[in-house]
């Protein structure tokens, strides 16, 4: 028996039709949307870097993806930003930001329409780092790859530690994988709000919501979602009552905020996973 994949009309990117696709796409699917193997890292391996020559050319090539791939990304679907003055107190303070993952390059567009010119780091899946020449690229990116043994946790947090008291901005995804257009929150991971804890930094919120293209932006050719990109006020870390309950109530007051906006400015409800990845669960 075929299974039915999803497609959006030609005419009319928002009307779904149904389509029959074969097994092997079906397997393609399951598989883009599957966590990656793990991969190990030596003791010396830094996953933050501070030396003055990779700042240089992080630098640089964070203005490329700034000024290139922010634009694309803008013309592609349009931008909106709300709440960017929350941000300017805490212009030379260590912060984590904490966005829902649910568009390509999110980072970048984080970057560019709300961020810059402050240079990030975020946090990506180790197995990126398995692809010989995509590693070389997102280390100048400063990204961040969460390590799986003990050793190298300890390594990774005295880093990311130093990051952050030094000023520094992280951006991570507290979903983990990214799913397209979603329009819903998913289930939170604990380790932003652990570090944010620990680090004694604020998290600021982040929200991707998506609005329908209106008859102009058709015009100009956008039939993907707009994007609304909300800034929302910082939230600080209570130290009382030990580290994984500060944890756990930071956690749950940042999903409590995200989901409020996410509620007022989304508008898309068009998302529909596809039938291949019905079987797959989010794990904490």
């Amino acid at each position: 028996m075929k299974k039915e994949k999803v497609k959006y009309g030609k005419k009319n990117p928002f009307e779904l039709q149904d389509e029959p696709f074969s097994d092997n796409e079906a397997e393609e699917l399951v598989a883009n949307w599957t966590p990656l193997k793990k991969c190990a890292f030596s003791p010396n391996f830094k996953f933050l870097k501070f030396g003055p020559l990779h700042r240089f050319f992080a630098f640089c090539f964070n203005c490329l993806a700034v000024f290139i791939v922010g634009p694309i990304v803008k013309i592609k679907h349009g931008v909106k930003v709300y709440g960017k003055k929350n941000l300017r107190a805490l212009k030379k303070q260590g912060k984590i930001v904490c966005c829902n993952h649910s568009i390509v390059l999110d980072q970048c567009v984080l970057q560019g329409s709300a961020l810059f010119p402050t240079r990030p780091f975020y946090i990506c899946n180790p197995a990126i780092y398995q692809i010989p020449v995509v590693r070389r690229l997102i280390r100048l990116m400063d990204a961040v790859p969460v390590p799986f043994d003990l050793k190298s946790k300890a390594k990774f947090f005295d880093d990311i530690d130093r990051g952050l008291k030094i000023g520094r901005t992280m951006i991570i995804f507290p979903e983990g994988s990214m799913w397209p257009y979603y329009n819903k929150l998913r289930t939170f991971k604990k380790g932003a709000f652990s570090i944010s804890v620990r680090a004694e930094v604020p998290i600021v919120p982040i929200v991707l919501s998506f609005k329908k293209p209106k008859r102009f932006n058709k015009f100009l050719g956008r039939k993907k979602p707009t994007i609304v990109l909300t800034v929302c006020k910082p939230i600080s870390p209570k130290t009382e009552g030990g580290e994984l309950r500060s944890a756990e109530s930071l956690m749950l007051e940042t999903r409590e905020v995200m989901e409020k906006i996410f509620l007022e400015r989304n508008s898309l409800d068009w998302y529909q996973l596809p039938p291949a990845l019905s079987n797959i669960t989010e794990t904490n």
